[in-house]
């Protein structure tokens, strides 16, 4: 009897500090930024991205097979949908040419689009996230009709966390103020890249 109920207060000794180690580390991997990246302060003058004259551009850099930038597409709907003057804006999803054709058209592809005024589109090899510097999914940059950057940084307070945080409201000011201030904030994704190109 003395022996069962040690085993048992073993058993039941490791499974609490399982469980405590466990939500350690997920918590440490949700808080955990993606690689930091700073785009030029002028929008790249090789973009193929049109740069919208008469309001401010906003683009969204997105691995469409990265759990967490479910989030990111759900926060900038929210951050589209509080909008008085509707940024024009672009999704562009990571395809490697070496992926099999449509591989980024996922849900998220189809979430993305479901946002009224945003322009979804496949971003070959990365070219363009590389002109931009953009090396985490769910990189978001807004630049003023003259091209200047008003903000950088992701739209979410942690990997896969809807809700209110500091990127997202940094990207509503960048979008109302007058004049308008760089704003920037951490990421919280995936790489657009992993080193086997997926």
């Amino acid at each position: 009897m003395k022996t069962s109920s040690i085993i048992l207060t073993v058993l039941g000794s490791l499974w609490i500090l399982a469980v405590i180690v466990g939500t350690f580390v997920l918590m440490k991997y949700e808080y955990t930024p993606g690689i930091a990246s700073r785009p030029g302060n002028k929008w790249p003058s090789d973009s193929q991205i049109p740069l919208s004259k008469d309001r401010s551009t906003l683009i969204m850099f997105a691995h469409p097979h990265c759990p967490c930038t479910r989030a990111s597409i759900a926060e900038l709907a929210k951050l589209i949908a509080h909008c008085k003057i509707q940024p024009e804006a672009h999704v562009l999803f990571i395809s490697p040419k070496s992926m099999p054709f449509e591989w980024e058209k996922t849900d998220l592809w189809r979430s993305a689009k479901l946002i009224p005024g945003v322009s979804v589109s496949s971003d070959i090899d990365g070219i363009e996230a590389d002109r931009f510097n953009s090396l985490t999914s769910g990189q978001t940059m807004i630049y003023s009709e003259k091209g200047n950057l008003t903000f950088s940084g992701g739209i979410t307070g942690a990997r896969g966390q809807e809700g209110d945080n500091p990127g997202l409201n940094s990207a509503k000011l960048a979008l109302q103020l007058q004049p308008l201030k760089n704003q920037t904030a951490i990421v919280f994704g995936c790489p657009l890249i992993s080193p086997n190109g997926k």
